[in-house]
């Protein structure tokens, strides 16, 4: 799965070595002040933007007027009534753009910058699978469904998702819609992205996510077909679609609503590399142009007609290697808003006065992760209890206090708060306790492990973490030296210098020793977290599950939960599968990371949805 990882909640970049500027054709705004004055002269709107200037009629119109003095009599008045508008307009944004917002909002410029990084793979849907590509891909592409602010689900290019067979088989029907190149969104745009997302050949890193299809198997085997599609999804007119799963499914619906089950045009297969770097997307903004380490631009598609209420006129993720460098241009008015806060200003951000600071539960999640392989720490007694023990030497309050500010909570189960199932009390599930601080009884569980097999005291006990942004270094510094000080032991974060050669050697199983984890949920159910991070069918390859964790008790009750109609049966059986984990600890929880970011005080409607990205859509000048 995303798989699976994303940058952590502080915003990290990964690198990439591009260089120049992509951009699409686009019909440049080329009217001149002076003669679309004279259009509104003679149209006379009561509220006059880009969009209704237009839509006015020619320029030359009123220069056949006959009589001179109704003319410049008519100007002049136009010209005031235009330099009284301007002056109301209060918008500081250096972006280019000039296309009027969604709600009609009088400003001359509704297009807003946001903080954004370089994204680690191509705009594809099927590849944009951490947050530097998230954030633009959000926006660029849309499926079957989407998700509200809170994760509630609503359908979007699907008509109606209809299960029989207890949840194996799906028939999707289409609403009428198209690519931003005008070409028809057709059930067949839907079955051939999957297909190509699904076949190992094609190298997407959302490959997993598909293997819940009948036909997947067969498209991961040596030697298959760049062009073999998916057995299990059907295709009986261009309206519907017909999905066979390998075991009955009911997430379907919340799975589908992922982008990278969008469907894609015609024009991606004829070249791949270059629709990376000019994506033709579904969603409620287009592709304007990408250039490496500096921007992305996206604009309002006017054409769009689904779940999202657009009021602005474009968004520029302007990309930094450090969130502190957007932090200050935020605070200089040189950005408008931002989805992370860096570590360096979390304790003192709620409090600033030159910006609006916005601070909510969220569903990011960082964790402590142990390799089943590491000495000491395998999957029986001795392992269990030195995985106990390090959990409870972990001052999670205060790391979450001092050290973020109060930007993260403190874990209570396996399930972040915006996912439905999330237990928010301690002792609500069985072993919780075994996630809460409690030094003594650390020293205890360390004591027991001892007896079965010695710790020489020499050993160093290392932890991975990424040092180029975001809150790695501080955070592990400050776990490295709580769990040092209860047990007694050498414990040194290991840094690696940045995030992607980190994410690579993760991949591969090279970082020896215990190691950062984070996740954001691709969709707002529990099986995301739970199936796609520590089932055994997950590991690596075909998944998330990077502590090698193997429990088949646990897994028969993932398997038991994904088959439920009943979603009050399947949140119990999560459940249970959670109180096997909070024994067994193949990763120790360290917190929940909240939605927390920031905007200038003359942009309004900032909120941030159930996957701690910015309500893009819902932003606007004042």
């Amino acid at each position: 799965m995303r798989g699976r990882r994303r940058i952590d909640i502080h915003g990290e970049s990964s690198r990439m070595n591009h260089e120049g500027t992509v951009t699409v054709n686009e019909k440049a705004d080329k009217h001149s002040h002076f003669p679309a004055l004279l259009n509104a002269v003679n149209h006379a709107p009561t509220d006059v933007g880009q969009d209704s200037a237009r839509a006015l009629a020619p320029q030359e119109y009123l220069w056949h007027k006959k009589n001179v003095v109704t003319r410049l009599v008519a100007f002049i008045a136009a010209l005031v009534a235009m330099v009284l508008m301007l002056a109301g307009c209060g918008t500081t944004s250096t972006s280019t753009s000039s296309t009027n917002s969604a709600d009609g909002a009088k400003s001359a410029n509704q297009t807003i910058t946001v903080y954004g990084c370089e994204p680690a793979k191509p705009l594809i849907p099927s590849s944009s699978y951490e947050q530097c590509g998230d954030m633009p891909a959000s926006m660029l592409f849309v499926g079957l469904t989407v998700y509200d602010k809170n994760g509630s689900i609503h359908n979007e290019i699907a008509r109606t998702i209809t299960p029989s067979d207890e949840n194996r088989t799906w028939t999707i029907r289409l609403r009428p819609w198209k690519f931003q190149d005008g070409t028809a969104v057709t059930a067949q745009s839907f079955a051939r992205a999957w297909s190509y997302a699904a076949n190992a050949a094609n190298g997407q890193v959302t490959n997993d996510l598909f293997s819940i299809v009948q036909g997947y198997d067969a498209l991961n085997t040596k030697g298959v077909s760049k062009n073999a599609q998916l057995s299990g999804v059907t295709t009986p007119d261009r309206e519907t679609i017909v999905v066979h799963l390998n075991t009955p499914t009911a997430s379907f619906p919340y799975r589908v609503g992922f982008w990278a089950w969008a469907p894609l045009p015609n024009s991606f297969y004829r070249n791949p590399k270059r629709y990376g770097q000019h994506p033709i997307g579904t969603g409620p903004y287009r592709f304007v142009s990408w250039t490496h380490d500096q921007q992305i631009r996206l604009a309002r598609d006017p054409s769009y007609h689904g779940y999202f209420h657009v009021r602005n006129s474009g968004i520029t993720f302007k990309e930094y290697t450090d969130p502190n460098a957007a932090y200050s241009d935020l605070q200089a008015g040189h950005l408008d808003a931002m989805g992370v806060i860096p570590t360096e200003a979390t304790k003192t951000y709620l409090h600033d006065t030159s910006i609006v600071a916005y601070n909510a539960p969220g569903t990011d999640w960082e964790s402590v992760t142990i390799p089943e392989d590491l000495p000491h720490f395998r999957q029986n007694k001795e392992g269990r209890l030195r995985r106990q023990a390090i959990s409870m030497a972990i001052d999670r309050k205060a790391i979450c206090t001092k050290v973020l500010g109060g930007t993260a909570s403190t874990p209570t189960d396996f399930l972040t708060p915006m996912i439905v199932g999330h237990v928010s009390h301690i002792g609500d599930l069985k072993n919780s306790h075994n996630i809460v601080y409690n030094p003594s009884k650390a020293r205890k569980l360390w004591k027991q492990a001892n007896t079965i097999s010695r710790w020489d005291t020499a050993t160093q006990l290392k932890m991975f973490f990424n040092a180029d942004t975001g809150g790695g270094k501080a955070v592990f510094t400050a776990v490295a030296n709580s769990v040092s000080n209860v047990l007694g032991i050498r414990t040194l974060p290991q840094a690696v210098p940045t995030y992607q050669d980190y994410l690579t050697r993760e991949q591969n199983n090279k970082l020896h020793g215990m190691f950062r984890d984070m996740w954001s949920p691709d969709y707002p159910y529990a099986e995301n977290l739970l199936a796609s991070i520590y089932t055994s069918w997950a590991t690596y390859t075909k998944g998330a599950n990077r502590s090698l964790y193997n429990n088949k008790a646990y897994d028969r009750l993932i398997t038991q939960a994904a088959e439920q109609t009943d979603q009050k049966k399947a949140i119990s059986l999560y459940h249970q599968a959670e109180e096997i984990l909070l024994d067994d600890l193949p990763a120790i929880p360290l917190y929940y990371g909240n939605s927390a970011g920031a905007h200038t005080k003359n942009i309004t409607g900032f909120a941030m949805n159930w996957s701690n990205q910015i309500v893009y859509p819902s932003l606007r000048r004042k």
